[in-house]
């Protein structure tokens, strides 16, 4: 697993990889006339590492190598279609060098790529804080803005998580009463609540003008890091309900999940039946134009702080 500040290790996935690329490529640059990361670079750099392995030096490794290197590349090349815009890379006309293409004024969606990156690729339980802000809150908020962005101009959405500053019982009650359907909090066990929000950290509705119950709501979790595939069938909205509210929804709400990490096409679906809809970081940046500036900001502080981290201790 590849993990900062260690480079990759010698088996790395080809998402891995990827995200190495994007990460030297955006550590190592320093102006515009900054050459860019060359697919041989990456060759070289697996070869040196496979240097350790029983069969170091074979041909047929070198040739296992570049084939994996073009699948990198290839990968890069879907990521920034993916990204609809916002990815912050380019690559050069044979798809062979990785240059990192600075953030304009009004190019938001490319620095919360940057922030997922990192929250991908970074310990976030050792290193989630920085500039005084929690990376994992963080990417509550922003999970929150990216599923009203999705859903819609008429849709709303709030942060359940423990990004609120409210207690589990005051979250609860402030979500039914938005909704309009649940009634009020309920401890249906009767025993100490524990629950800090009960793996439930967003959620987003489009409400009818009538205001009656039976509208679209979905309920999201958030994770950054890689650990995240064990978690996704957490979230239960229909357990949710019978646990701590009082009434219950006339259309059972759907489940999302944001995650930091850029997942792969291939390995998307069995996510997507486990987890519900599937919001990873391509997705994520594309439903992120116009983030609110004080959001904004928070992620720019954090993601300045941690990329100057990881240039100073990453071991490339």
């Amino acid at each position: 697993m590849f993990k900062l500040p260690n480079p990759p290790p010698p088996k790395a996935g080809v998402h891995e990889l990827a995200d190495y690329a994007e990460l030297r490529c955006w550590i190592e640059h320093r102006s515009s006339h900054t050459r860019g990361l060359a697919a041989r670079e990456i060759i070289k750099f697996l070869i040196q590492i496979d240097d350790n392995e029983i069969n170091s030096g074979c041909e047929d490794n070198e040739d296992v190598i570049r084939t994996t290197v073009g699948e990198v590349m290839e990968e890069i090349g879907r990521r920034s279609f993916d990204c609809a815009g916002g990815y912050p890379f380019s690559q050069s006309h044979s798809g062979q060098v990785l240059n990192f293409v600075k953030p304009g004024r009004y190019e938001s969606h490319k620095s919360v790529y940057l922030f997922l990156l990192l929250s991908t690729r970074m310990d976030m339980k050792q290193n989630r804080i920085q500039e005084k802000l929690d990376g994992t809150l963080l990417l509550e908020h922003l999970s929150c803005f990216v599923l009203e962005s999705y859903l819609g101009a008429n849709s709303q959405s709030m942060v359940f998580g423990t990004a609120s500053d409210q207690t589990f019982v005051e979250r609860v009650n402030s979500l039914c009463r938005k909704l309009g359907e649940g009634n009020t909090f309920k401890n249906h066990s009767q025993t100490k609540i524990s629950a800090k929000d009960d793996g439930l950290d967003t959620v987003g509705w489009i409400p009818f003008a009538d205001k009656s119950p039976g509208q679209l709501i979905v309920f999201g979790q958030c994770k950054t890091g890689t650990n995240w595939r064990d978690e996704t069938a957490k979230l239960r909205p229909e357990n949710f309900a019978k646990k701590w509210l009082e009434g219950s929804f006339l259309v059972d709400p759907l489940r999302a999940y944001f995650v930091s990490e850029s997942i792969s096409r291939s390995n998307r679906h069995n996510a997507t039946i486990d987890s519900g809809i599937l919001f990873d970081r391509c997705r994520m940046v594309e439903h992120s134009v116009n983030l609110p500036a004080p959001k904004m900001k928070d992620i720019h502080k954090w993601t300045r702080s941690a990329k100057q981290w990881v240039k100073t201790n990453f071991l490339a």
